[in-house]
């Protein structure tokens, strides 16, 4: 299929602004010493489902990272009571009811002897089930998530082969009893940094979502996005809600009911460090039609085989790649050659690893109805590239075990390039005593070195360094931010 230039009459659709009452103010009957986060609502907008973490009443007690509560409005919001069929002694919290309020998907997450478990459920009717999800694959211990008031979609913030920085927001599409393989919102919505606790207005137009990768008032600010056209990777830019929402603190989990007086959310703002719930009178006009006039627009397109596919580029210029790709799937091996553009076609969804010589192996998760590009790090001397999942226990050199597929990946690279000498840098965050961070960085330099070794590599053509916390690439300010500062990263020295 060929594209050429094109003439396109666009009729857009945009949505008035939030019109904000006055601030914020606490629900103090929902909030307790502990934190509260991930909000849901039940469609009658007279229960909430939220997440509340280290409380000594969760199922594992102050070590339990979150388990579900809940609470029902009268003439107020009732004491919320742990929602205990749906909670185990590792990580839970709420994604979402269903439009009858019969069931409720939620998020499992856990970790256990270094392997990182992420799954969705569902709850109906006293009986819980896994969801059967092809290719999905949470790299980090953040899930969160809302389901569309149609139950037609999941929004799911995750990290995973198509991730753009962090944790990005994914798409997934109900098909009877089945749902599709998380497909990414694309770069309107996903930034470098972190995209969390998502929220979808009942017509399925609006986004909200909560991010600290776009300027704001805080370390995460809460956003809207409009939906342009039928897809989900076409949106607006995103707009800040503004200081009725957003303040200097950390800011997520928005949501509401259709025609509700108030919106709800999350902030640590006036808290003692934790999450704490609050709402906010607002008005929304519903969607208007904008004029259709001076909204045509000459589309420039370039000729290409194929919109939908794999686009390789250089990372370091942008520029496509149109050598040999080859890319190892469920174990198949299959060789391609981009066209002009960078581009192979693909006709189904999956995930795949792919090598290009010259470049540093990446794992990328690819769709039919797409085009996902894959940004490739050319291996050259004095090029440094960033181990983004190689994960330590905290506070300490122990590698957890779901690092070991990239540390793979290093491995593969060094067996194919044998005159690549590289040289290993361990980062941590800011906090704690210098010396200390410095001396555990340098113990996780060398874990990760005896592990690359161990592989057949020869020990001499891997150096390593601990710098602690003196090269920060983000705000020590913040859990969300310091997470970016503990990271291995190698650099190409030879």
């Amino acid at each position: 299929m060929k594209y050429l230039n094109a003439i396109l009459l666009m009729a857009t659709l945009s949505v008035s602004s939030q019109n904000f009452e006055g601030e914020s103010v606490l629900v103090h009957s929902l909030n307790s010493p502990y934190g509260e986060d991930f909000i849901a609502l039940h469609p009658s907008g007279k229960e909430m489902a939220f997440a509340r973490l280290n409380h000594p009443y969760n199922q594992g007690g102050n070590s339990d990272a979150g388990d579900i509560w809940r609470s029902q409005l009268d003439s107020g919001w009732s004491t919320p009571v742990n929602w205990h069929e749906l909670n185990t002694e590792n990580f839970s919290s709420p994604i979402g009811y269903t439009s009858d309020g019969s069931a409720m998907i939620y998020n499992k997450v856990s970790t256990s002897g270094g392997a990182l478990t992420s799954e969705l459920w569902v709850y109906s009717h006293g009986q819980t089930k896994k969801l059967d999800i092809k290719y999905f694959k949470n790299k980090s211990t953040h899930q969160s998530g809302c389901l569309s008031a149609d139950n037609r979609y999941l929004i799911i913030s995750m990290e995973s082969g198509a991730t753009r920085g962090v944790e990005d927001l994914y798409i997934l599409i109900r098909n009877g009893d089945s749902w599709s393989a998380p497909k990414n919102l694309g770069p309107k919505i996903n930034t470098a940094f972190q995209e969390i606790s998502p929220f979808l207005s009942a017509d399925n137009r609006t986004l909200y979502f909560a991010t600290n990768g776009r300027e704001g008032e805080g370390s995460f600010d809460i956003f809207s996005s409009e939906r342009l056209g039928d897809g989900w990777r076409n949106w607006s830019t995103p707009k800040n809600l503004g200081s009725s929402v957003n303040t200097q603190g950390r800011e997520t989990s928005f949501a509401f009911e259709p025609e509700a007086e108030y919106a709800y959310f999350v902030s640590i703002q006036h808290s003692d460090g934790y999450g704490d719930i609050r709402r906010v009178k607002f008005s929304l006009d519903s969607i208007i039609q904008a004029p259709l006039a001076d909204t045509t627009k000459l589309i420039e397109v370039t000729e290409i085989t194929s919109l939908d596919g794999i686009r390789f580029v250089n990372a370091k210029n942008s520029e496509p790649i149109i050598d040999e790709v080859i890319l190892t799937t469920n174990g198949s091996v299959v060789n391609y050659f981009p066209d002009e553009n960078g581009i192979i076609p693909v006709n189904s969804e999956g995930t795949a690893e792919v090598e290009i010589g010259g470049y540093f192996p990446i794992h990328v998760q690819y769709y039919a109805d797409s085009l996902v590009v894959a940004r490739m790090e050319p291996l050259e001397v004095g090029r440094t590239i960033q181990l983004e999942h190689v994960l330590f226990r905290r506070g300490t050199a122990d590698i957890i075990s779901s690092s070991f597929e990239e540390l793979d990946v290093v491995v593969k690279m060094m067996k194919h390039n044998p005159e690549i000498k590289i040289l290993l840098k361990g980062h941590t965050d800011g906090n704690g005593d210098m010396l200390q961070n410095k001396k555990l960085s340098e113990a996780r330099v060398q874990e990760v070195r005896r592990y690359i070794s161990t592989k057949g590599i020869n020990k001499k053509r891997i150096d390593g360094i601990g710098v602690g916390g003196e090269e920060p690439i983000a705000s020590n300010e913040t859990e969300a931010t310091r997470k970016l500062n503990r990271r291995v990263e190698f650099e190409i020295v030879e």
